[in-house]
């Protein structure tokens, strides 16, 4: 999990930063330039967890 800063003042950030990671993971595989994602997540009611 991605644990972030304490904000000290109101600052807004572009939303397209959060998602870098994500578009990193599906391009790479979809154009096999970085390789296949050797990790998953799996969101359940319990909470989360992390397969390599």
């Amino acid at each position: 999990m991605l644990e972030l800063h304490k904000l000290v003042k109101r600052v807004v950030l572009p939303p397209t930063m959060m998602l870098v990671g994500a578009y990193q993971e599906v391009m790479g595989n979809n154009h096999n330039l970085f390789g296949v994602p050797h990790e998953l997540i799996f969101i359940g009611e319990d909470g989360y967890h992390y397969q390599k």
